[in-house]
C-alpha cells in the first residue's frame, strides 16, 4: 500500500518540498510495510517556483529587475524547454518591503521585467504564478513592461499604481512587443475573486499588503475605473473574467491585454508530478499548509486535495500550522486532522521551531496509528 505526501509551503518557515521531507521521515519508521511517496506542490503562490523546478528539474535564471518601488533588486525565474515559469513574488512580492507596505504606490513592473528576459531567451510559454503580491496596480506594471501604454488627462505616459489607476485617461496598445504574438500566456492562481466590490481584490487582500481601511474605497475605485478603460479600449469585461482579483488584479491585465489563460495551481501541479498516476493502492493523502481559514476554500491546497481524495474514496489527513477559521474545517471532507498550533503564537516563534514542531507532531500521530518496529 502507498502513502502520498502533497502538502503546500507552510508561509514563512518550510517550502513544500521540506514539509514534505520532515512528514516522510518522521512517519516511515512506523509504515515500512508502505510505499510512500512526496510530490512538491503550491497553489500559484510562494513556492510556485520551488515546486515546478522539483517537478520538471527546471534551471533557475536571475536577473536584476525592480522591486515594488522600483528600487534594483536581483530576481530568479525557472525555465524548461520553450516554457518559463515566473513567481511574482519575485519581484513584486509582500516580502520583498515587509516593513513599508503600501498597495497605493507599488508597481508588477518588475514582474513584467522578468517575462521580457523569458522571452528574449526564447522562451514561448509562459508560466505566471500569482500569489502574495503587495501590489494593488491591475498588472499596469506589467503590461507596461510589456508595451502598453497608459497615458493621463494631459496626454502623458505613466506607470499606474493602486493610487494612480483612476487617473488613466487612455491605453494604448500599438507598442506592445512584436514577439508576443507568438507567446502563450498561463496564469496560475488559487484565487476566484472578482476585481472590484466586495469581493474583489482590494477588499478581500489589500490589508494583508499594508492597507488601511481608509485606502480600501480608493483602492477599489481605481479597479473600477481600470476595468471601465479596458471595456472602453478593448471591449472586454475584466469583472466578468473568474478570478481576474488575483494578485491586485495581475489576472485582469494578463487575461485582456495577453490572453492568458487563468488556470487552478492544484490542479496544475497534480497533473504536471503525475500524482493521479499513484491513486491506485493508495490508502492515505497526507497534505497541509500553514493555516486553515476562508481562504482554504477558495482553492487552496488542503481543499484540492480533500475532494479530489473523496472522489477517489482515499482518506486525507491534513496538518495545519493554525486554524483561523474553525468552522472551515466541517467543510473539508478529511478524514483527520492535525493541528500543530493549539494556542496562537508568536510568528518569530512559530518559525523558530517549526521544523520540530512538525517532526514532533507527525511522530506522535503515526505512533498512535501503529506499532513501532525498531
Amino acid at each position: 500500500m502507498k502513502i502520498l505526501i502533497m502538502c503546500d509551503s507552510f508561509k514563512g518557515s518550510l517550502t513544500s518540498s521540506e514539509v514534505n521531507r520532515i512528514i516522510k521521515e518522521s512517519i516511515q519508521p512506523y509504515f515500512i510495510h508502505h510505499d510512500i511517496y512526496t510530490f512538491a506542490i503550491a497553489d500559484g503562490g510562494e513556492g510556485t517556483l520551488e515546486a515546478y523546478v522539483d517537478a520538471t528539474q527546471a534551471q533557475l535564471q536571475s536577473i536584476p529587475v525592480n522591486n515594488p518601488y522600483f528600487e534594483p533588486i536581483g530576481a530568479t525565474y525557472a525555465y524548461h524547454d520553450d516554457v518559463a515559469l515566473v513567481e511574482l513574488a519575485a519581484a513584486a512580492g509582500v516580502n520583498l518591503i515587509k516593513n513599508r507596505l503600501n498597495p497605493l504606490e507599488t508597481s508588477t513592473f518588475g514582474v513584467g521585467q522578468l517575462i521580457n528576459h523569458a522571452i528574449d531567451a526564447g522562451h514561448r510559454h509562459i508560466l505566471l504564478g500569482l500569489g502574495g503580491s503587495a501590489t494593488n496596480d491591475a498588472g499596469c506594471g506589467i503590461a507596461s513592461a510589456l508595451g502598453v501604454r497608459f497615458y493621463n488627462k494631459n496626454n502623458e505616459v505613466f506607470i499606474p499604481t493602486g493610487k494612480s489607476l483612476k487617473d488613466i485617461a487612455f491605453i494604448d496598445y500599438s507598442q506592445i512587443r512584436k514577439q508576443l504574438l507568438d507567446v502563450k500566456f498561463t496564469v496560475i492562481s488559487d484565487v476566484k475573486n472578482p476585481l472590484y466590490g466586495p469581493d474583489g481584490a482590494a477588499f478581500v487582500y489589500a490589508k494583508q499588503k499594508g492597507a488601511d481601511d481608509a485606502m480600501l474605497e480608493q483602492l477599489d475605485e481605481g479597479l473600477q475605473h481600470f476595468a471601465k478603460m479596458v471595456r472602453q479600449t478593448k471591449q472586454i469585461d475584466v469583472q466578468n473574467i473568474t478570478g481576474a482579483g488575483a494578485a491586485g488584479g495581475s489576472a485582469a491585465a494578463m487575461a485582456a491585454f495577453f490572453g492568458a489563460e487563468i488556470i487552478s495551481g492544484i490542479d496544475f501541479f497534480i497533473n504536471l508530478a503525475g500524482f493521479k498516476s499513484h491513486l491506485s493502492e493508495t490508502e492515505l493523502i497526507i497534505t497541509g499548509e500553514g493555516r486553515l481559514d476562508r481562504q482554504t476554500l477558495s482553492g487552496k491546497v488542503v481543499y484540492g486535495i480533500s475532494k479530489l481524495g473523496q472522489a477517489k474514496g482515499i482518506d486525507v489527513l491534513a496538518v495545519v500550522g493554525q486554524i483561523g477559521d474553525k468552522k472551515i474545517v466541517a467543510q473539508l471532507p478529511l478524514a483527520e486532522i492535525i493541528v500543530i498550533h493549539q494556542k496562537s503564537k508568536p510568528f518569530a516563534e512559530i518559525i523558530k521551531h517549526a521544523e520540530s514542531d512538525l517532526r514532533l507532531a507527525m511522530q506522535n500521530w503515526a505512533y498512535n496509528k501503529t506499532v513501532k518496529i525498531d
